[in-house]
């Protein structure tokens, strides 16, 4: 089997898968047609086959494609705006991370902060019992 390289040889390849596809696109709509193209493709085949100098038919019929090697060339870097992404901070301006406080229970590392925890509820909790007993006392 030979490479395709040259230009013309695939323009011509391309123009023909082209045709042959709008061809079978058009025939595959009814059982009469379809049998016509395969008996026209075959005699086709043969024609050329004996053109080429080919004896048996699909003998030397394939064709590669080309193939595309790389050659360690890569796409660039795209361009970036400037002004755009974070600056690498240095040693000094780097902070260490402080574990939370609880400024209800006075608590540190704690997984509660003064909104939610737990000592100040039940002191809310028991508050509210204080005031709604002596609302139902009064009445």
């Amino acid at each position: 089997m030979n490479e395709v390289c040259n230009i013309p040889l695939l323009e011509r390849r391309f123009k023909l898968f082209k045709f042959a596809s709008n061809v079978i696109d058009n025939a595959i709509v009814s059982e009469e047609a379809t049998q016509f193209v395969e008996d026209v493709f075959c005699s086709t085949q043969k024609k050329v086959l004996d053109i080429r100098g080919v004896g048996d038919v699909g003998e030397g019929s394939a064709m590669q494609v080309p193939r595309v090697h790389d050659h360690g060339i890569k796409e660039p870097l795209p361009v970036r705006a400037k002004g755009c992404g974070k600056r690498m901070k240095g040693g000094k301006e780097k902070t260490v991370k402080k574990a939370r406080c609880c400024h209800g229970c006075g608590l540190t590392g704690q997984s509660h902060d003064k909104r939610n925890c737990p000592a100040l509820v039940n002191v809310f909790c028991a508050a509210i019992d204080v005031l709604m007993a002596a609302l139902f006392k009064w009445s």
